[in-house]
């Protein structure tokens, strides 16, 4: 993930065409490499999402998430890794708005 923290830098210190470069190289021979439902691949194109920052970018953002992130709502958990799970409940926070992971049921059994 050297690759991801040089992008951040570069972001950080104005350059943001070359870190977007940077990172959308990164991902797609990623994807080739180990494919697209790979944890290296996710995180990648999670980074990704996460340097795009200013309002105008939003459309971007969402079609990143389309393209390379959508797979994981309908996977099962037991088939994400660590690293997945929470770039999935990343997800759904940036698309449907909200601070909290997914609420849940109180549990039922008596305390």
């Amino acid at each position: 993930m050297a690759i991801a923290n040089l992008a951040t830098a570069l972001h950080a210190q104005g350059e943001t065409a070359k870190a977007h470069s940077l990172l959308y190289d990164a991902l797609t021979a990623s994807q080739r490499a180990y494919g697209k439902k790979n944890t290296v691949t996710s995180q990648l194109a999670w980074e990704l999402v996460s340097l795009y920052d200013a309002p105008h970018e939003m459309n971007r953002k969402r079609s990143i998430v389309i393209e390379n992130l959508s797979w994981l709502s309908k996977e099962p958990l037991n088939r994400l890794s660590g690293e997945q799970k929470s770039i999935r409940e990343r997800i759904k926070r940036f698309l449907f708005g909200g601070t909290k992971p997914a609420n849940r049921r109180p549990s039922k059994r008596k305390r």
